[in-house]
């Protein structure tokens, strides 16, 4: 009798636009006997085994919410590749194995400069792994003997607005060393000389690398723009253990430390609007390749910079408004001062440069409690936002949204100042700010700037959609999310607040574990219409 063993395999990627992914569920698929072959959206992917594979319907095993038709091998193996007629990227996989084996496997890609991975299979199952493959022709995996099956291979043809530097065409100006890729130019310079290496001492780079040639502390990459930057893989020359911190300039971002084990490691940096980033250590001889980025086209900040004041026929500042991407956004007062008279709004002019704000801030003058109130012309996603107390008082501020199913979320500014607060709220029409426990309660002078929004994903709704009563569970939710009480499912899409897919699943259960901390949005697509929910990931 046949032994089917079953390995499910789920590959996502994310990109700068809503990804065009292609997934191969197998329902087209060709059996050839020992190689199964299938074409969607112009990709053809071959599937073969050190031994027969098959194509096996109806989910015999149950595992891991994959339905209808499965790929598998007939008997116990130790190799299974899939190769692709044109280069792809590969974001992720999640593998099962049905027999409940503890097991390891080795995801090891052909083309571009990757890392091979290894994935520990516990009873059976893994949390998703992160690939973050680019370039790739073809994958294999091993082990040391089991039985592989897969299920929703999901791949893109990487032509989205991802910009990979490999140094590949880079400069060497005496030290330091640029490139320019998709009109997004890089410039990497540190405490000492870098060069560019034909490097071989690591097998998950090839090509040119940027190297130091000695110890050092301290390497930095400045961008022409803000971007968003994805990942990149730290190498360490003499392939010593070391730990390296990324720290990033530009945007509500946190720094991150990675471990290198003999080495090597790629990290995840997941930042938005950035400029530029320093990489520090103790000492080691820096290394970097596969520098993953994209444009911030979709994020929208406003800056004051092309802003216009309103006055009324008292020369009193009523209202500040500003236009950019076709979301314009109105900045009001309420309230009186010491005096009686009517707060003004006003536009303080380009030379201001308190704290972490340049050029035009938006200014609320000193009075009582009352607030400033922030308006869109349409529902956004509000990112961020940089805040400001021209007293320079220690006191909190209370930033409270209207529209959608947000929280409102307070901050201490410290001597006036505080760093850009991240907000993470999704459909948003308007919020207020409000100053409170200052030395007089109430006398607060709110100064805003750096406003960081998104217009929405377009939903998709049919007009005669009605919502279902369906619940989400854990919400926040840190490993595994639960869709329940809905009929009739097709897929669910998991989004960044940068409206980039980063999950796809047709099955009530999503394993969000490899996601970075933050807001996301869940499109669930079912057989009468959509929704689209909010999840914080924790």
């Amino acid at each position: 009798m046949k032994r089917h063993i079953l390995l499910l395999v789920i590959l996502i990627i994310s990109f700068n636009a809503v990804s065009a992914q292609t997934i191969f569920g197998w329902e087209t698929a060709t059996d050839n006997g020992a190689i199964i072959t299938e074409t969607i959206d112009g990709i053809t992917v071959e599937l073969s085994g050190d031994t027969d594979l098959e194509i096996l319907t109806n989910n015999p095993t149950g595992f891991g919410g994959t339905t209808a038709n499965v790929a598998l091998t007939q008997n116990i193996i130790t190799s299974v590749t899939f190769t692709f007629d044109q280069p792809v990227v590969v974001n992720s996989i999640i593998p099962i194995d049905a027999a409940g084996d503890t097991v390891d496997y080795i995801f090891t890609p052909t083309g571009g400069s990757n890392v091979p991975i290894t994935a520990s299979l516990v009873q059976g199952e893994s949390p998703t792994i992160n690939l973050n493959w680019v370039n790739v022709t073809s994958f294999t995996v091993t082990s040391t003997g089991a039985g592989f099956g897969f299920d929703n291979l999901s791949v893109d043809t990487g032509t989205n607005g991802q910009t990979f530097f490999e140094w590949e065409t880079a400069v060497n100006n005496g030290g330091t060393i640029t490139e320019t890729i998709n009109d997004i130019e890089v410039t990497v310079s540190g405490d000492s000389s870098y060069a560019l290496i034909d490097y071989a001492g690591d097998s998950s780079t090839s090509g040119n690398v940027v190297l130091s040639n000695a110890n050092r502390t301290s390497i930095t990459f400045t961008f022409d723009q803000a971007v968003a930057v994805n990942s990149i893989l730290a190498l360490e020359g003499r392939s010593t253990n070391i730990d390296y911190t990324f720290t990033p300039t530009g945007g509500a971002n946190a720094p991150v430390v990675a471990s290198l084990i003999s080495g090597a490691t790629a990290v995840k940096l997941n930042w938005t609007n950035v400029t530029s980033f320093t990489v520090t250590s103790t000492g080691g001889q820096f290394g970097f390749d596969n520098l993953s980025v994209f444009g911030m086209a979709s994020i929208t900040l406003f800056e004051w910079e092309t802003a216009v004041p309103y006055f009324d026929e008292n020369g009193k500042g009523t209202y500040v408004d500003e236009t950019i991407d076709g979301i314009s956004v109105t900045v009001t007062t309420t309230g009186v001062n010491k005096n009686g008279i009517a707060d003004s709004v006003l536009l303080v002019g380009q030379d201001w440069t308190f704290g972490s704000s340049t050029g035009n801030v938006v200014w609320r003058s000193a009075s009582t409690i009352e607030q400033v109130t922030v308006t869109f012309n349409q529902p956004v996603t509000v990112n961020s936002l940089l805040p400001l107390e021209w007293n320079r008082f220690d006191l909190d501020f209370i930033f409270t949204p209207t529209g959608g199913n947000n929280s409102p979320v307070i901050i201490s500014l410290i001597a006036g100042e505080a760093p850009t607060v991240n907000l993470n709220w999704v459909g948003v029409t308007s919020f207020t700010i409000k100053g409170s426990g200052g030395p007089v309660d109430g006398k607060s002078s709110i100064m805003i700037d750096d406003l960081s929004v998104n217009a929405l994903i377009p939903l998709g709704f049919n007009n005669e959609y009605r919502p279902q009563k369906m619940t989400m569970y854990p919400n926040p939710v840190e490993n595994t999310l639960y869709i329940k009480n809905v009929s009739d499912l097709i897929v669910v899409k998991v989004y960044n607040l940068l409206r980039q897919q980063v999950l796809q699943s047709n099955a009530n259960s999503i394993d969000v574990s490899e996601l970075s901390h933050g807001v996301y949005l869940l499109q669930i697509q079912t057989g009468k219409g959509m929704e689209t929910r909010r999840i914080v990931k924790k």
